[in-house]
């Protein structure tokens, strides 16, 4: 129980069921709930289901929520509304997440619940309350809008032209939440130096870090492949756009680099929903292609190296908070280890281009210490600065602050 004597009546918006926390946004999303509502606060949950078993976890979620809906996203009903909000200036991911059928539950626990703040998780959800006098806390996560600029760089015509649009207008709904809302969370300090470019006029904006479960990937038992036929293990889940482009660029670019040197060498993607592109790097020699796994840590004790090859990224990853909770030695890109608080060279080894991440790959299989010692280091670095307990209860007095800003509703 929290040591603040007031317990909150929260309202809690998130744009995809946080349950089960098996990815980034879910493993956030739910880890802050759950922290609030060991802390004796209530929590109301609205949230949207992209797959069909996504809305069977509402038993689940109301073992740490007061009150639990899930509203069935229909996605192609989301994409024709995301052309809708062009013409008023609206991001298209504001107008993929529009519901009237959220609009009316939420209506209805206004009129019958009296909330201390809202909190949402996501920049669209935020369409839902920012109209209400009630406080209100954002997590942002990461900075988007800048999210979308690195796809359009990495892509071509004509979903070129069409993320550079929504980076753009996403970037002005970035700033007027930012503006309006009592607080912005990010994922990192670097998050936060960046958006303070976004939303220099912002009230408050302040990072609450990821955490990893320490205990959990601890019960690893590593036995790794030897050097002489190397496993690499990527991490990830595998129909997000920035995953798939860190993949088909490794496997392509980086890899056939380390096979040449160790033609036994293997490269394994594990992670649900791989797109058809990801699919057919199977036919690659060397390259595995698993698909969703019962437990990553299986995959993760026999890696001899964990890559983060990632190209788009912001925030913390966290996969490679993951992979140095299980002591593997991880060779990764500088966008993929930018938003962890280590030192490259000593928790892992960063290269960003194709040579020098094929070398340091082939540094950890050619120094047999350097593995372990980085693992070594990576591991310590993760048990003492990367605990979800102080990094939720950071987000706890920002609700609280919030709350306090303003006079009870009568």
């Amino acid at each position: 129980m929290s040591t603040q004597s007031r317990q909150l009546s929260i309202l809690a918006l998130v744009h995809r069921v946080p349950f089960p926390p098996n990815k980034g946004e879910k493993i956030r999303a739910y880890q802050e709930l759950k922290f609030l509502a060991e802390q004796g606060h209530h929590i109301d949950l609205l949230t949207f289901a992209d797959v069909k078993e996504d809305r069977s976890y509402g038993p689940e979620l109301s073992k740490i929520c007061r009150r639990v809906r899930i509203i069935p996203k229909n996605k192609k009903l989301g994409r024709l509304r995301s052309g809708w909000t062009l013409p008023v200036g609206r991001p298209l991911s504001v107008g993929y997440f529009h519901s009237f059928r959220m609009s009316r539950v939420l209506s209805r626990w206004l009129d019958e619940t009296h909330y201390d703040v809202a909190f949402c998780y996501s920049s669209p959800m935020a369409e839902y309350v920012r109209h209400l006098a009630l406080p209100k806390v954002m997590d942002f996560v990461d900075v988007d809008s800048d999210k979308w600029r690195q796809y359009a760089e990495h892509t071509k015509q004509p979903m070129k032209s069409v993320y550079k649009l929504e980076a753009h207008l996403l970037s002005d709904y970035e700033r007027a939440i930012a503006e309006s809302f009592e607080a912005s969370v990010l994922v990192s300090e670097a998050e936060v130096g960046a958006f303070r470019k976004v939303a220099p006029d912002a009230k408050q904006i302040v990072s609450v870090p990821n955490g990893v479960d320490t205990a959990f990937f601890g019960q690893t038992v590593r036995t790794p492949e030897p050097a002489e036929r190397p496993l690499l293990v990527f991490v990830g889940q595998m129909d997000y756009f920035a995953n798939v482009d860190a993949v088909i660029w490794f496997a392509n670019s980086v890899f056939p680099r380390i096979r040449a040197k160790r033609p036994n060498a293997r490269f394994r993607i594990v992670g649900r929903a791989p797109t058809a592109e990801v699919k057919a790097l199977a036919d690659l020699p060397g390259v595995e292609v698993t698909g969703g796994v019962a437990d990553v840590r299986d995959h993760l004790a026999v890696a001899t190296i964990a890559v983060a090859p990632l190209r788009i990224a912001r925030g913390i990853q966290n996969k490679v908070l993951e992979a140095m909770a299980a002591c593997v030695p991880v060779v990764a890109s500088p966008n993929a280890f930018e938003g962890i608080d280590g030192v490259a060279g000593e928790d892992a080894l960063v290269a960003e281009s194709e040579a020098p991440m094929a070398q340091a790959v082939e540094r950890v299989l050619s120094e047999p210490g350097l593995g372990v010692a980085l693992a070594k280091k990576a591991r310590t670095l993760v048990e003492q600065r990367y605990a979800w307990a102080p990094a939720m209860a950071r987000l706890e007095a920002l609700l609280l602050a919030a709350a306090e800003s303003r006079p009870p509703a009568r």
